[in-house]
C-alpha cells in the first residue's frame, strides 16, 4: 500500500496535461518469494510493461512485434545487471550484512502538453534510503544531482560529462521515443478525459456531538485535481484537514476525500462549499453545503469502495490467467544474441596511446591503484591513488597543465571507480577470499598511417584471466567479447555515446600531442640488421638454422624462414618473439631444428624479412650442404684476431712514430745550441 501511494503521489505531480513514462524496478539480495528481479514500466498510471529475473521476458498489455520484445528485453536486461552490480557494491559500502536488502530505482522521462520533452528524472534508493538522483533538463541542457554515497571525492568532471551524456544522447531520446509510441498504442486509455463526481457529505460524532464534512470527488480520469473546502468563503487550513491523496478506484478512474471535523462548541451557522479544480472542466465546479444531505447514506461510500475492490480482485485475476496462458504460448519461442569479436591488430605505420592500469585488493606496497601511459612503447607519464596526478616522462608545456590535468581526471578517475566498483561484483561473482585480487585494464587507441583515427581498444583481466574485450572501430562501430556480464542494447549505446563523444577525442588529441613532442624517438625508423645462423648439434647430428634481425625501430617487422621456397609451418619453429635491445631498439629471432636424416635432403633454406623502412624484402639465403656447420664461430674468432692484429700494429706504428719525432726534435735542438755555442766563440 505504501508502494501504491508512494506511485501516486509521483504520478500527481506530473504536470496536467504532460504524460510520463516511468520505470518502477527492485532488485532483492536475499531469499524471498518474490523474483529477484521485477521491473514495471508505467505510462502514466498505465502498467504498458512487466519484467522480472524468473522469465527475463518483457510481457506487454498490449499486443506487440518481436523487435519491441528484443529491445525491451534487452534494455531491462541491462537495468538489471546494472543494480546488481550497485547493490554488490552498495553492500560493500556499507559493511551490511547477508541478509535481506532491496535496491529500487525509479527512472523516466516526460512529455509536455505542447509534445516538447520535459524532464528527464531518476531516483536510486538502497534499503530505503535515497543513494543517488538526477534531473536533466532537455531544453536548458543542464543536470542537478544529489549524491549521498558518491565514490570518491566529489563529482570530477568526467563524471559529469559521463552522466550528461548518458541522459542527453541515450536515456532521453530513447525515453521520450518511447514515450511517444506507447501513447499511440493506449491513446484510448491515457488521453481520455472524464469528469468528477462531487459530493459534499456531513456525519454527526455521536462520541463528541461534533460533525464531520467530507468532500468527494471520484470517477475522474485523469488523475489531475485540486479540491479545496472553504469555511464561510476562505479556504480550510490543511492542517485541519484529513485526507487528500489520490486514490484509484476499480474502474481505472481516481477518487479524492477531504475530511475536515468540526467540534460541537464550534458548530455556528458558518457556510462551507467544496471546490474542484479540474482539467477536463472549463470552469471550477463548486457544491455548497445542503441540509439535505443529513439525511445521506453514508453507507454508500464504503459500499462502492466495496463493489470496486471486487472489481479490481476480478480483472487482476482475469489478467494474471491471461498472461500466465501467453506466456506459455510465448516460452517456446526461441531467443537469439549475437556477439562479435574483434580481430583487429595495429598496422604497421600506426601509432598508439595506450593507458595500462592495475587495480590491486589487498594489504601491499604498491598503491591501490596505478596507471603507465605509453606513445607506441615509450613511457610518457605515470598516474597512480597516492598523488590522483599525472607524472610526465619529459617536462611539459604549461600552457596544456590544465587541460592536461581535467583529462587525466576524467580518465584515470573513472578508470579507477569502474575498476573498484567491477571489483566488488567480481567478489561476489566468484566468491573470492578476503586475499590479494588483482584487476588489470589495456585501453587506449590508435592513428593510422594516414593520421585518421584508428579504433579504441580496451581488455580487461581478473586475476590473470580475461574477463571483457571491447572495440570501438571507425565506422562507430561497437564490438564486445565480454565473458562475464554480456552487454546489452542499452549498454552498447551508453559505450558507443562515450566513446565518441569522451574517450577517442581525448585519447587523439593527447597521442597528437605526444607524437609531436617525441617525434625524434617514436618516429625514427632504424633498418635491421638481418643474419643467418648455423650450428652443428653434436648430441643429434642435426643442424640448428636461426634468422636474427637485430637493431631495428619500431618494432613492425615480419620475418619468415623458408624451406625450398616454401614458408615452415609455426609449430616447427621457435622462438618469434620481439625484444628489446639495451639501445632501445628490438630484436627477432626464429630458430628451425634440422634432424640428421632431413639434412641428407639437401634443402635449401632461406631467411625472408619484411620491414617498414626498406623499400622492399630481404632475403638471406643459405645452403646447407655447402655450409661449413661451424663457420659461424669460426668466423666471429677469425674476425677478433684480425682486430687485435691491426690494433697491435697500429699501436706498435704510433710508438715507433712518437719516438723518431723525439729523436728528430733532440738533434734539431743540440744543433741550434752547438750553432749558438761556435757563434759566441767567434765573438
Amino acid at each position: 500500500m505504501r508502494s501504491l501511494v508512494c506511485l501516486l503521489s509521483y504520478l500527481t505531480a506530473v504536470k496536467a496535461g504532460s504524460h510520463s513514462l516511468m520505470v518502477f524496478a527492485t532488485y532483492i539480495a536475499g531469499q524471498t518469494e518474490f523474483p529477484e528481479f521485477t521491473l514495471v514500466l508505467m505510462l502514466d498510471d498505465v502498467e504498458v510493461i512487466y519484467y522480472d529475473s524468473a522469465s527475463l521476458k518483457a510481457v506487454y498489455r498490449s499486443q506487440s512485434n518481436s523487435s519491441d520484445d528484443n529491445v525491451a528485453g534487452s534494455i531491462f536486461g541491462d537495468i538489471y545487471d546494472l543494480m546488481k552490480d550497485r547493490t554488490f557494491y552498495l553492500k560493500d559500502h556499507q559493511n551490511c550484512t547477508d541478509g535481506l536488502h532491496v535496491y529500487q530505482k525509479r527512472v523516466g522521462c516526460e512529455l509536455l502538453d505542447n509534445d516538447q520533452p520535459g524532464l528527464f528524472l531518476s531516483w536510486d534508493a538502497f534499503n530505503g534510503q535515497n543513494t543517488e538522483e538526477f534531473t536533466f533538463d532537455v531544453v536548458k541542457r543542464t543536470m542537478q544531482m544529489n549524491l549521498p554515497w558518491m565514490r570518491i571525492k566529489g563529482m570530477g568532471q568526467m563524471e559529469w560529462l559521463h552522466v550528461k551524456f548518458l541522459y542527453e544522447h541515450v536515456y532521453h531520446p530513447i525515453c521520450i521515443k518511447t514515450l511517444r509510441a506507447f501513447l499511440e498504442k493506449e491513446k484510448n486509455t491515457v488521453t481520455r478525459k472524464l469528469k468528477p463526481r462531487v459530493r459534499l457529505m456531513k456525519k454527526t460524532l455521536s462520541d463528541s456531538g461534533g460533525l464531520q464534512i467530507s468532500c468527494l470527488a471520484t470517477g475522474f480520469y485523469p488523475r489531475h485535481i485540486n479540491l479545496t473546502l472553504f469555511r464561510d468563503g476562505q479556504p480550510v487550513d490543511e492542517d485541519q484537514i484529513t485526507g487528500g491523496e489520490i486514490l484509484p478506484n476499480g474502474d481505472g478512474t481516481y477518487q479524492m476525500r477531504k475530511t475536515l471535523v468540526i467540534a460541537e462548541e464550534e458548530l455556528n451557522d458558518a457556510y462551507y462549499k467544496c471546490t474542484a479544480n479540474y482539467l477536463n472542466l472549463d470552469n471550477k465546479l463548486d457544491i455548497a453545503f445542503d441540509e439535505d444531505l443529513e439525511k445521506s447514506d453514508f453507507g454508500s461510500s464504503a459500499l462502492s469502495i466495496i463493489i470496486s475492490v471486487l472489481v479490481l480482485i476480478f480483472v487482476a485475476v482475469f489478467v494474471i490467467i491471461a498472461l500466465i496462458n501467453w506466456r506459455m504460448r510465448r516460452a517456446a519461442e526461441p531467443g537469439s544474441s549475437t556477439s562479435q569479436q574483434s580481430g583487429y591488430s595495429p598496422t604497421s605505420s600506426s601509432h598508439s596511446l595506450m593507458a595500462l592500469a592495475t587495480y590491486i585488493v589487498g594489504q601491499t606496497p604498491f598503491p591501490e591503484f596505478s596507471a603507465v601511459l605509453m606513445l607506441d612503447d615509450v613511457q610518457i607519464g605515470y598516474y597512480d591513488s597516492v598523488t590522483w596526478s599525472v607524472m610526465h616522462r619529459t617536462p611539459r608545456d604549461s600552457k596544456y597543465q590544465n587541460e592536461e590535468k581535467s583529462d587525466a581526471d576524467i580518465v584515470f578517475l573513472n578508470m579507477y571507480n569502474t575498476m573498484k566498483e567491477r571489483e566488488v561484483y567480481f567478489k561476489e561473482h566468484i566468491n573470492h577470499t578476503n586475499g590479494l585480487h588483482v584487476q588489470q585494464r589495456i585501453a587506449g587507441c590508435e592513428l593510422l598511417d594516414n593520421d585518421k583515427p584508428g579504433p579504441l581498444q580496451r581488455w580487461d583481466a581478473f586475476n590473470g584471466q580475461e574477463i571483457g574485450e571491447y572495440t570501438f572501430d571507425t565506422e562507430k562501430n561497437v564490438q564486445t567479447k565480454i565473458i562475464w556480464g554480456p552487454w546489452g542494447q542499452l549498454t552498447r549505446l551508453h559505450m558507443r555515446f562515450l566513446c565518441e563523444n569522451i574517450y577517442q577525442p581525448i585519447c587523439i588529441k593527447v597521442l597528437r600531442r605526444y607524437l609531436y613532442v617525441k617525434k625524434n624517438s617514436v618516429m625514427r625508423k632504424v633498418k635491421p640488421r638481418v643474419r643467418l645462423m648455423k650450428k652443428t648439434l653434436s648430441d643429434s647430428g642435426g643442424l640448428q638454422i636461426s634468422c636474427l634481425a637485430t637493431g631495428f625501430y619500431p618494432r613492425h617487422i615480419n620475418l619468415t624462414l623458408f624451406r625450398d621456397g616454401q614458408p615452415v609451418d609455426d609449430d616447427q619453429i621457435t622462438g618469434g618473439e620481439i625484444l628489446p635491445n639495451g639501445d632501445g631498439t628490438y630484436q627477432m629471432r626464429k630458430t628451425l631444428v634440422i634432424a640428421e636424416e632431413e639434412l641428407r635432403e639437401e634443402h635449401k633454406y632461406n631467411c625472408s624479412m619484411k620491414r617498414l623502412s626498406l623499400d622492399n624484402k630481404l632475403d638471406i639465403i643459405s645452403d646447407v650442404a655447402e655450409s661449413d656447420p661451424g663457420s659461424s664461430t669460426q668466423s666471429v674468432v677469425f674476425s677478433v684476431m684480425v682486430f687485435m692484429f691491426v690494433a697491435v700494429l697500429i699501436i706498435t706504428a704510433l710508438i715507433v712514430w712518437r719516438k723518431r719525432r723525439a729523436a728528430e726534435q733532440a738533434f734539431k735542438k743540440s744543433q741550434s745550441d752547438y750553432s749558438l755555442t761556435a757563434s759566441s766563440t767567434n765573438d
